[in-house]
């Protein structure tokens, strides 16, 4: 068969059969063959069945990986492959007759060791200038498998290969290849440069270090290049690595400071990022500083110095930052989500009048959270009008409040005593589905308490209950405030008596407190002193663990117990007396 019908066969089998270029010149270097890598027989890809010969070798490496991408067309790939094939056939049949005889096919493809690492050193500069990391990296294995050694220029094709490629895990093995044995022209720091590129692009900052490790092994120095790069590789690493980036952080500054090497704009700032990343948030901060020392803070800077005042809650460095960002006009559409961070942390921390400055700046459609911690910092502050406008125009622009908005909101009307905006509040719960939890109704029992309007706080609670909802101690002690701003000592006496028998609640001091106030509001002198009988007989039974609230609360009940001495029951007082450990004004016996 000739070789131009062995051509034609081959041509049919479309684009992907593989071939090997011949070389000419070149020296090679054999050493011991390579530990990492084994030549294996199973991992190669074989030829079509018109070119499987009996030769000695196997190749590995396709023809896309080393004559570029195939066409888009089969046909005109088939052919160009075809060819490609076709002229290494007729020059193996012209070396095979000048050699006298044998199998053209065989002869041809078949070629020594020493020129295959010959043919592999000269490839591997120019695969990695290409960026085709995937041949690069199968040729060098190759070279190790036949036991060559690469040269300066191959181990930086393979190290461009792996920057480009970010496979910092191949890059790592060939920087200890090449500190093991190093190139006759020397290593050079541009090498080490690229391995450790790929770990920063690959975020690897387990081989970031071991690379710094291999430099200080050969006696390399690295310079301030490097450490960033190495910084760098901590950014991107996997989320939940914290310790581990934390950790790579501190060891590769380590390494920078027992070099000598002062940190510069450029490494200040990947260790704020790496900082940040890490939830060292205060260490974040003073990395900022510095970094505002050597340059001008780009907006990235500005977005993680943010984030670490946020999560410190450090109010003054956000008003700081929000300020320099605002002289360089640096606050736009992209920082969106810096500036609704820096409105909700001011909204916690009380700053109400920042906090709707900057939710105005914020661009719509504005997040549902950072307009209820706007909102429930006017509540906090009492300031209901900018509360209710603020409601309005979260549903003016098409926002669904959540409960807790509606609770914040009827907390700040209900506090000024504004109750027609509160019902008009409650109304929109309802018309909306909102259910009223246990925290909307206090605040709904809060505001008949305002007003001493106690049946109404009575008929709440037994609202809760039919809602499902059990009541609470703030619950009993709002309904109680009400009955004694309602001068009713009865309904206070009612409501605290049925806490514990009813929902195994325990009154606390501020039950008691307005229990007692509902005595001395109370008008008539005996029912006072009959009220304020019940009360003492739950304080003896439940106890009171602060002895200085229990004197205070002793005194003041006893001064309703002597508002009528016709009705102390000594018998109930003495027993009270012994279990509250104070006195509280009985009639002795004679």
């Amino acid at each position: 068969m000739t070789s131009r019908v062995i051509v034609a066969a081959i041509a049919l089998c479309g684009p992907t059969a593989v071939a090997w270029a011949p070389v000419t010149g070149g020296s090679a270097k054999v050493a011991s063959r390579h530990p990492w890598h084994a030549p294996s027989r199973a991992s190669s890809r074989p030829m079509t069945a018109a070119l499987d010969t009996d030769s000695e070798y196997e190749y590995n490496y396709d023809y896309a990986d080393t004559y570029g991408e195939a066409s888009s067309d089969p046909n005109v790939a088939a052919v160009d492959a075809a060819d490609r094939i076709s002229k290494l056939l007729d020059s193996g049949s012209a070396t095979t007759k000048r050699g006298g005889g044998g199998s053209a096919g065989a002869r041809a493809l078949e070629r020594s060791d020493e020129e295959e690492i010959a043919a592999i050193l000269e490839e591997l500069p120019v695969l990695g200038e290409k960026g085709r990391f995937n041949a690069a990296t199968r040729r060098y294995k190759k070279l190790m498998s036949l036991g060559g050694v690469a040269d300066g220029p191959a181990y930086t094709g393979i190290l461009t290969a792996c920057a480009k490629g970010k496979i910092p895990q191949i890059a790592e093995k060939v920087v200890k290849d090449m500190v093991e044995m190093p190139p006759a022209d020397g290593l050079k720091l541009s090498d080490f440069k690229l391995a450790l590129r790929a770990c920063a692009r690959g975020a690897r900052p387990e081989e970031a270090q071991e690379v710094l490790q291999h430099m200080e092994k050969a006696g390399v120095t690295p310079d301030t290049d490097c450490f960033e790069m190495a910084m760098r590789s901590c950014i991107r690493a996997p989320t939940g690595q914290e310790k581990a980036i934390e950790s790579g952080a501190r060891n590769i500054m380590y390494k920078m400071r027992q070099s000598g090497i002062e940190p510069d704009y450029n490494l200040y700032g990947a260790l704020l990022q790496v900082l940040v990343r890490a939830r060292r948030y205060k260490e974040a901060l003073a990395s900022f500083e510095l970094l505002c020392i050597a340059g001008a803070p780009s907006v990235s800077h500005y977005q993680n110095a943010m984030t670490a005042a946020v999560r410190v809650k450090d109010i003054d460095t956000i008003k700081s930052l929000l300020s320099e960002m605002n002289l360089e006009g640096t606050i736009h559409a992209d920082t969106a989500q810096m500036l609704i961070d820096a409105t909700k942390a001011v909204a916690d921390a009380g700053e109400w009048r920042l906090a709707c400055s900057l939710l105005a700046r914020l661009p719509e459609p504005r997040p549902v959270k950072t307009y209820h911690a706007v909102i429930a910092s006017c509540s906090r502050a009492k300031n209901s009008k900018t509360t209710v406008q603020l409601f309005d125009q979260m549903r003016a622009e098409g926002l669904e409040p959540k409960r807790q908005t509606y609770n914040a909101v009827l907390h700040s009307t209900q506090s000024v005593g504004d109750f027609e905006s509160a019902n008009k509040v409650l109304s929109l719960m309802s018309e909306n589905g909102i259910t009223l939890n246990t925290v909307t109704y206090n605040i709904a029992i809060s505001t008949r308490a305002r007003i001493g309007d106690y049946r109404g706080a009575i008929n709440l609670l037994a609202e809760m209950e039919i809602a499902g909802l059990e009541p609470s101690v703030v619950s009993y002690a709002t309904a109680i405030n009400a009955a004694a701003k309602g001068n009713s000592s009865t309904a206070a006496t009612m409501l605290v008596k049925e806490m514990g028998p009813r929902w195994g609640l325990v009154p606390n001091q501020y039950v008691f407190t307005a229990a007692i106030s509902a005595c001395e509001n109370d008008p008539d002198d005996t029912t006072a002193a009959k009220s304020a009988q019940q009360i003492v007989d739950v304080m003896a039974e439940v106890g009171i663990e602060d002895e200085e609230v229990k004197q205070r609360l002793g005194k003041q009940v006893t001064e309703q117990l002597h508002r009528d001495r016709a009705v102390m029951d000594n018998a109930h007082l003495k027993a009270d007396e012994e279990k509250l450990g104070v006195g509280l004004g009985r009639q002795l016996e004679v």
